[in-house]
């Protein structure tokens, strides 16, 4: 008969691998886009703008001149493990690796080339100039110097759940399976919600990324099947237009502290 510590051990260990490194950020990075259709995510800002002014211009949290000062993009987030910071130069190389990899890229509709690796570091460094808040690049103390992004982003996409601010995590491949997006997802929520107030926060996937999945789960996030919704800027018919959507409110993330 298996013991309950070794018991706890197996499905923690199960857990780890079951965890996936990503889930997805902006618009940019996931739309299939048809000939003549906005190349960056400034353009898909500007359409989203011209859709909708009204929609987009209530989106992001409006900060005071104090809270952009002890906002979350002048902090750098410690775990147990882990260094969420700001970016550096020298984080382009790995960054655009991971970015290059099947795996990682497995439930996005396409890999992404050196110079869009490029762009996605503007955008993420424009959005937390705009926003206060953003993707860090993390690191694990002491062994790896970059190991892929977590955070809190703005969605510039239409849908019914908008606006909204979602958590987004991606790793590089050999980084999977140790709890580490899980680790840095609880830290970028804490600082959602005691730092920046926000009142709740989503995170959405491919239906079949059941990895990503996992992640929102442990984290305590909750989904809906009513909430499920095909993602604007995949192409309809695309195989990963299906998305599911999870949220997790203020409250219900001050009620699990104290569990």
């Amino acid at each position: 008969m298996r013991s309950p510590i070794v018991g706890a051990r197996l499905a923690h260990i199960l857990d780890l691998l079951a965890e996936d490194s990503w889930t997805n950020v902006y618009a940019g990075e996931l739309e299939v886009r048809p000939p003549g259709a906005p190349t960056t995510e400034t353009a898909i800002d500007r359409r989203v703008a011209i859709s909708n002014p009204r929609r987009l211009a209530v989106s992001p949290p409006v900060l005071s001149a104090r809270q952009q000062r002890s906002a979350c993009n002048s902090s750098v987030l410690t775990t147990a493990r882990l260094r969420l910071r700001p970016w550096r130069d020298e984080d382009l190389e790995p960054f655009a690796a991971l970015n290059a990899d099947p795996r990682v890229r497995e439930f996005f509709p396409s890999l992404q080339t050196h110079q869009e690796s490029a762009e996605s570091m503007r955008y993420i460094d424009d959005h937390f100039r705009r926003h206060g808040f953003g993707l860090w690049a993390v690191e694990v103390i002491g062994h790896a110097s970059f190991i892929g992004f977590v955070g809190l982003s703005v969605p510039s996409f239409d849908a019914p759940f908008m606006p909204c601010i979602e958590l987004g995590y991606r790793l590089a491949f050999e980084h999977w399976g140790r709890g580490y997006a899980t680790e840095g997802a609880r830290a970028a929520l804490a600082c959602g919600f005691a730092t920046l107030g926000l009142a709740d926060i989503v995170a959405m996937t491919a239906v079949g990324n059941v990895r990503s999945r996992r992640v929102m789960e442990r984290v305590g996030m909750k989904y809906h099947a009513a909430d499920d919704f095909d993602h604007p800027n995949i192409v309809a018919g695309h195989p990963l237009r299906r998305h599911v959507l999870y949220r997790l409110t203020a409250h219900d993330w001050a009620a699990a502290l104290h569990e």
